[in-house]
């Protein structure tokens, strides 16, 4: 058994199958992505099982994944593309070849992060992922998720104007906290943030 075999296994234990949270988005296996941007929680809830995107010894199929996302949200009649998605593209299209976990330190989608109840604010999926992706870097965008990483990590407080080396469990990675990606950024402070996340992930 391979450590992504490993590491379906332990998934499916956490949210079961079918499932219908969305614990990551990433191209292929999770385990060799080297950057994690972290939000509070999923926007779209998808219809289809999360592990219909899933295929055992390649990990996740992103492009199905948007593909998916975009034609529900068309057929509901919004927009194909949330802001935060358009701006996490950006972001992850300046990092390569760095990859990226896209992730939420809560799992259950939800218009807004305000729509979540407190029984659904549960952080297991989130740590479980962290623990086995063991990033060289991390962008964590808001409130929710800026909080939550600084009590695993056990920090006083996270970086906010760059990228700067925080203890972890693994050994140091590079933090940086910054307002949601949902509001207030334009496309060129995206790739910026793009390319500080490389290179620090890079090391």
């Amino acid at each position: 058994m391979t450590a992504l075999d490993r590491f379906e296994d332990a998934l499916a234990a956490r949210i079961g199958r079918p499932a219908y949270v969305r614990p990551f988005v990433c191209e292929g296996s999770p385990l060799e992505c080297r950057a994690l941007i972290v939000g509070s929680n999923p926007a779209t809830a998808l219809s289809l099982d999360y592990w219909s995107f899933w295929e055992s010894g390649y990990g996740f199929r992103r492009e199905a994944w948007a593909d998916a996302s975009r034609a529900q949200r068309r057929a509901a009649g919004k927009r194909e593309i949330t802001p935060t998605r358009r701006m996490l593209g950006r972001i992850m299209q300046e990092a390569a070849p760095v990859r990226c976990l896209d992730t939420n330190v809560f799992s259950t989608p939800t218009p807004a992060e305000r729509d979540l109840p407190p029984e659904l604010r549960q952080t297991g999926v989130f740590d479980l992922v962290l623990d086995a992706v063991r990033p060289a870097a991390i962008l964590a965008h808001g409130k929710e998720a800026a909080e939550h990483l600084r009590r695993v990590l056990g920090a006083e407080a996270l970086p906010a104007q760059g990228f700067e080396p925080v203890p972890a469990p693994w050994g140091a990675v590079r933090v940086r906290a910054v307002r949601h990606l949902s509001r207030g950024w334009s496309y060129a402070q995206a790739e910026a943030l793009g390319r500080e996340l490389r290179e620090a992930a890079e090391g």
